[in-house]
């Protein structure tokens, strides 16, 4: 799940997961043809290699599609001394070969009459102790249908400490751990195989995996009440409107002595270029590139990023 950029030689190195092949050597040939003098080479062998390339100093920058989790800081924090430094680079569209966490969506039974939610909602069904009250029914959620109203929501999901926990636990509920009443799955197929078995089940997943899956659908989503529900659709991720993509994460290790190493902040700057951005739309690998608002953010997050000590 990882490409990290390391030395050798004057060479850089791209290690990681060969689902980032193709955005790898998009960017490698994109960056080269506007610094021929600092070669990159795709040596792709792994997450765990990634994570541990940065934390023994081997890496200064390490290209993520998932968030490093709260149970990988540690071990982080032990090696560096603080928790991970990370900027988002690219957005998972609803083709990202991902079945961790690409373009998330809410899915719910093909039966099911309820046809978005907002996150509040959501975090009130996936998590308990809300000050407005948990939601345990789907009446409570609005749903019209009177043979609906009294029934008991099942919600699914995967295991806290999994990539897609980490994610819906920072960007969709709060902060807070599962309900006790909440099933929890060791994989993806598998939650969504018995969503299609539960009509009144619901579960968050990446959309490219779902649409494997018949008898289920997505739900429209809000980041809040008054705010217009916004399908998941490569559209919407593109121009910044849908509230739950997922994407890849660029961590920056600074060295010893703060920064980084000329290369690597080069590097790290034409990611987020215009021609790297540009790579990253033409490299048919599934992620897209950032909308501007999120561009604007991510450049001044890495600048912040890379001026920071060690």
């Amino acid at each position: 799940m990882t490409a990290s950029i390391e030395t050798a030689g004057g060479t850089g190195i791209v290690a990681g997961s060969a689902s980032l092949a193709p955005l790898v050597q998009h960017l490698n040939r994109a960056f080269h043809a506007r610094h021929p003098e600092w070669p990159f080479t795709p040596s792709l062998a792994g997450a765990a290699q990634g994570l541990a390339s940065l934390i023994h100093g081997r890496a200064a920058l390490s290209l993520q599609r998932r968030e490093i989790s709260d149970e990988e800081s540690v071990p982080y924090f032990k090696g560096v001394g603080h928790r991970p430094r990370g900027v988002r680079v690219a957005l998972a569209g609803p083709e990202a070969p991902d079945d961790e966490v690409g373009a998330v969506a809410l899915f719910v039974h093909a039966d099911n009459p309820l046809a978005s939610l907002d996150l509040a909602q959501a975090a009130r069904v996936f998590t308990e102790g809300h000050a407005d009250g948990d939601c345990v029914t789907w009446g409570q959620l609005s749903v019209r249908d009177a043979a609906w109203q009294s029934r008991v929501i099942r919600p699914l999901l995967r295991e806290e400490g999994s990539a897609l926990g980490t994610h819906l636990r920072r960007h969709a509920l709060g902060g807070r751990g599962w309900t006790a009443g909440c099933g929890q799955f060791d994989t993806t197929r598998e939650m969504l195989l018995a969503l299609a078995g539960e009509p009144s089940g619901i579960a968050f997943a990446p959309l490219g995996v779902a649409g494997s899956v018949p008898g289920i659908r997505p739900l429209a989503l809000s980041v809040e009440p008054s705010a217009p529900p916004v399908a998941c659709s490569a559209a919407t991720i593109a121009d910044g409107s849908y509230p739950l993509a997922g994407g890849i994460t660029l961590y920056v290790r600074p060295h010893e002595r703060g920064g980084l190493t000329p290369q690597a902040r080069v590097y790290a700057e034409f990611v987020l270029s215009k021609e790297g951005q540009q790579a990253i739309a033409q490299a048919a690998s599934g992620y897209l590139p950032l909308d501007p608002g999120s561009l604007h953010a991510a450049r001044t997050a890495l600048l912040s990023l890379i001026e920071e000590k060690a």
